[in-house]
């Protein structure tokens, strides 16, 4: 009886200090990040973009990217089970 009483002793007082430790790792690991990564077909999507500055218009199979009258690139999001293919311009500027 007497170790059960010491164990709930001791059970209370780690609670009571390590609680707060662990509801502050809770809030850091929860917390979305300030800058969502994107995903690697968003990177290669927007790298062919920048390395193709005559492009207008190109796409992997499941997503278009166009390019506005300021150069900016604006991409379309893949379908959840698209598979894409290689990467390839589909309208160029002309001269």
């Amino acid at each position: 009886m007497q170790r059960a009483a010491y164990c709930a002793r001791f059970g209370f007082l780690g609670l009571w200090l390590l609680g707060p430790l662990s509801l502050a790792c809770a809030d850091e690991a929860t917390s979305p990040p300030a800058n969502p990564p994107l995903s690697a077909e968003a990177l290669s999507l927007q790298g062919f973009g920048a390395q193709n500055g005559l492009c207008l218009e190109w796409g992997d199979g499941c997503s278009v990217c166009l390019r506005d009258d300021k150069d900016a690139a604006h991409c379309s999001t893949p379908g959840i089970a698209c598979q894409p293919a290689a990467i390839a311009c589909r309208r160029e500027k002309t001269k």
